[in-house]
Formats: structure tokens, sequence, C-alpha cells
């Protein structure tokens, strides 16, 4: 116990036999309640992860999205995520996390992506300035589309950033994800993707932020040279308010506007639901 001094702890882990406590008449001695241990089950993590990209603004179809450079809209899907962990120690979760996309194109069905595994380290490096926490993720072709690509395997190493600051109610952040993919026949495939992800929220309301967060990456093809990278998706940011109910559940929906074509006209609705345990 903590309030034990460091003679007395050394007596009882030595043998020493310590003096019974001399008790006043009519007193008694009571049980010290053991400590309850926590159960396995305190140890597990799960997240539930939900994203969707919806209409352009300027033609507003909640089925349909479409891309800056798109001439005409399509069916969009709902990307669904599943994560569960279990907490190896205070700060490691080594865990499996089950991703699809649920299509809104009643002609087709839920679609898997690949099955991953993943080691999450929080608070891998603590300072006064920054906080970071670490991920190591292992892809499996388990997907159809990365069968018939010749996928054999693909790794991502993540890092959120979260930088502490003088500025009250204001957070700043940032992830960074260096993905690597293995194929059978790289010769013209994408084998190395980097992401960076900024983001920065202010508190408006006690369970209110307004979100500010960019998407940008860049892809390098395996019959490329070395530093000959190329854009993997539409960069683009999205701004919108935050909402969080409880300690479990997060909304954000947001205006999503696209680097490469700026303005209302090709700005589309998005959103995303996160549900943790």
């Amino acid at each position: 116990m903590k309030s034990f001094s460091l003679g007395l702890m050394f007596l009882i882990l030595s043998g020493a036999v310590l003096p019974a406590p001399v008790l006043a008449q009519g007193t008694s001695v009571k049980k010290a309640k053991a400590e309850k241990k926590p159960a396995w089950t305190d140890n597990i993590r799960m997240l539930y992860l939900m994203v969707y990209d919806g209409p352009r603004f300027t033609n507003f179809d909640l089925a349909k999205t479409q891309g800056v450079n798109d001439p005409e809209a399509d069916y969009t899907s709902l990307f669904n995520m599943f994560r569960l962990g279990y907490a190896v120690s205070k700060r490691v979760v080594l865990g499996v996390t089950v991703t699809g996309f649920a299509p809104l194109d009643p002609q087709k069905q839920f679609q898997f992506a690949d099955l991953s595994n993943y080691v999450s380290w929080g608070k891998m490096v603590e300072t006064d300035h920054v906080e970071i926490q670490g991920q190591f993720i292992v892809y499996y072709p388990t997907s159809e589309r990365s069968r018939n690509a010749g996928k054999l395997l693909a790794v991502r190493g993540a890092l959120n950033w979260n930088f502490k600051t003088p500025l009250r109610n204001w957070n700043f952040s940032a992830s960074t994800k260096f993905t690597s993919h293995f194929f059978k026949d790289p010769s013209e495939q994408t084998d190395f993707v980097v992401a960076l992800e900024p983001a920065i929220s202010v508190d408006v309301l006690p369970n209110v932020q307004w979100l500010l967060q960019g998407e940008f990456d860049a892809a390098h093809r395996y019959s490329a040279v070395t530093y000959d990278f190329n854009q993997a998706g539409g960069d683009s940011f999205n701004t919108g308010p935050n909402f969080s109910i409880g300690s479990h559940v997060s909304l954000t929906t947001a205006i999503k506007f696209y680097t490469e074509r700026l303005g209302f006209d090709t700005a589309t609705l998005y959103s995303e639901l996160a549900v943790s345990l």
C-alpha cells in the first residue's frame, strides 16, 4: 500500500515478524477489503467508424456523389470500419480491423475491403509541446480487388500528432501515414503512398467544435524513378461542426472542398460518425 513507509515495506519483504498492534478494550480489527482486480473485459477496445461522401450542392442527390473532374454524378458508398482490440498494457493495444463499403446503388451489394491487424501505441512520445501516438498496420489481400491485382501484402506506419499550445479552446493535430504495397507483378502498380492530414478545431459550445481538416497525399509507381510522385487522390479539406455525444460518440457534418478546383460548384457534403468503447 502507498501509505506504508519504506522501512515497513522492507520488513515485510524480508520476512520479519511485526509485533501485533495493541488494541483498546472494546475495539476490533476490520479486515481490509481486497482490491478488486480488473476483469479482462475491461481491456477490450472497440471502434466503429462510418464515412459518407455525399453529393455536390449544385447536383444534390443524397444517394450520389461527384468527383472534382467527373462530368456526372454516380452512386456513393458508405465506408464502414469496425476495430476490435485488446490493451496488453496501459499504452499498447493489439487488434483486428474489418472494413467495407455499403453502396447506395440498389443494384450492388456490400463489399469487404482487406482485413488488417494493428498495433497502437498511445503516448509513444510526450513532451511539453507535443504528444505522439503511433500505429503499425498490416493489410492482407482478402478482398476480390486485391486478389485480382495480385497483391501480396500492404503495411502502414502512422503517427498521430497532438500539439500543445497555450491557446485556450483551440486544438492542433496532424496525422502522417506511410503505406507500402507489395505485388506479385508490381510493374504497373502503386507501391508507396504518403499522406498528411492536418486538423484545427476550436470549441464553440460545451459539446461542439468547429473543425477544419485537410487530406493531402502522393503516390509512387513501381515503374517510376525514385522521386517521381503523383497525386494519389483528390487533395481536399473539409470544414464544419463536430458534435460530441457523451464520451463515446462523435458526429461530424462538413462541406468538402477540393484544392484542384476550389469553389462551391465542386464542393460536396461530407459526414463522419465514430462510436468508441
